[in-house]
């Protein structure tokens, strides 16, 4: 189960490009309109981010990097660049970009997420959970939150009550994720079973 949010690079870094462009279903970072008027640059970034999931990082990094530099108030490109780097073990200079983003967009969804993935993988578990709720607060229907706050809570701080209903928001808001509604039915079987026998304790 943990291994899907553990390896965040791929699924995220997809929603952020079609977020650019403006397929994306969640709310896309408020900086980040100026590339549906600009296809150049959306192509651009599309070509970054299939680089990325083609397994050229060198190259990901170079037009990521590139981007960020041209267009310093678009956020999905330096984002893009703090997965990269996380998902390469470079810890802390995606949590720098990433801090960088949340000073000049604190309520970015996305860029709180991802900081909450960082945590998570470093063992920092408490600060993992205020940076997932700093994402929801900034946006309750940020459906990569509820996923990702889940499984903190159901593997990291045991809490499985509360992450089954983290888990059914996330079908809820975005459906179709049959790993996820899994989790639900297995979570929700754990949880009879441990009330079951509890009840036989008594």
């Amino acid at each position: 189960m943990s291994a899907v949010c553990i390896n965040a690079f791929m699924a995220t870094v997809v929603v952020l490009a079609a977020g650019m462009v403006g397929g994306c279903g969640s709310t896309p970072p408020r900086h980040d309109s100026a590339p549906t008027q600009d296809p150049e640059l959306a192509s651009r970034l599309d070509a970054a981010v299939e680089a990325a999931i083609s397994g050229q990082t060198a190259k990901a990094e170079s037009m990521f990097s590139g981007l960020s530099e041209e267009r310093p108030d678009l956020v999905a490109p330096q984002l893009n660049l703090a997965i990269l780097y996380a998902d390469t073990g470079r810890g802390p200079e995606a949590e720098a970009i990433l801090g960088q983003l949340l000073a000049e967009t604190p309520e970015d969804p996305a860029a709180w997420d991802q900081l909450g993935i960082l945590r998570r993988r470093a063992g920092r578990f408490a600060e993992a959970d205020e940076a997932y709720l700093r994402a929801l607060a900034a946006d309750p229907e940020y459906a990569p939150a509820y996923r990702n706050r889940g499984v903190l809570l159901d593997l990291y701080l045991g809490r499985p009550e509360n992450a089954l209903e983290h888990y059914r928001r996330y079908v809820d808001l975005r459906g179709g994720d049959e790993e996820v509604e899994r989790w639900v039915t297995e979570l929700e079987i754990r949880l009879e079973i441990g009330a079951g026998a509890r009840v036989a304790e008594r």
